[in-house]
């Protein structure tokens, strides 16, 4: 075992002697400056320069070591066969499975957004309706009880927090669709 690999083990506790440690063997102790090979007046060439540098680093690093005598370790490889793969054939059937058969449905809530088979977002729209129509009837109660900055913050936090959520993906849908939730968004004013 090489001095280097000696130190570096008599430190593995000590992250500070492992540093420099890992300095001396990759020769980064010496007090060379890669900072002006790095920066260069083209912003674009100081780009590539750092990103080759720092993506043949390791390589360089593992060349240094083998150049100081160190002998490659023997890595333990699982065993594989060429046939740990096999593709069965299209043409046979298999008669024993015990699947569920699938069946189609008209619309599939996926993280709380109802996603129907045209597209349309009938469904999601008139589930935000079905919300936004409770909201109604409670800020109308809190009409006479709370100022208004308090039913602002309460509207931010409950009714746009509902109807904003996924917009990019249902606020393409049609007007005639949208007319039913824009009419209740009147109402909150």
């Amino acid at each position: 075992m090489r001095q280097n690999e000696k130190s570096i083990l008599a430190n593995e506790k000590n992250s500070r002697e492992t540093w420099s440690a890992i300095k001396a063997i990759s020769g980064c102790d010496t007090k060379n400056n890669y900072a002006e090979y790095l920066i260069s007046e083209n912003p674009t060439d100081s780009v590539e320069r750092a990103n080759y540098y720092f993506s043949t680093l390791g390589r360089n690093l593992a060349d240094k070591i083998l150049a100081n005598g160190a002998k490659p370790a023997n890595v333990n490889t699982m065993p594989w066969s060429l046939n740990s793969f096999v593709l069965d054939s299209p043409d046979e059937s298999i008669d024993t499975c015990l699947c569920p058969n699938m069946t189609k449905s008209k619309s599939i809530k996926y993280l709380g957004v109802i996603i129907d088979e045209k597209l349309s977002w009938l469904p999601h729209i008139d589930l935000i309706s079905s919300c936004t129509r409770i909201l109604i009837w409670t800020f109308k109660r809190l009409r006479h009880i709370a100022d208004f900055d308090l039913l602002k913050t309460v509207y931010y936090a409950l009714a746009q927090s509902i109807i904003g959520y996924c917009i990019v993906a249902w606020g393409g849908a049609s007007v005639a669709n949208l007319a039913t939730l824009s009419l209740e968004m009147t109402t909150f004013a």
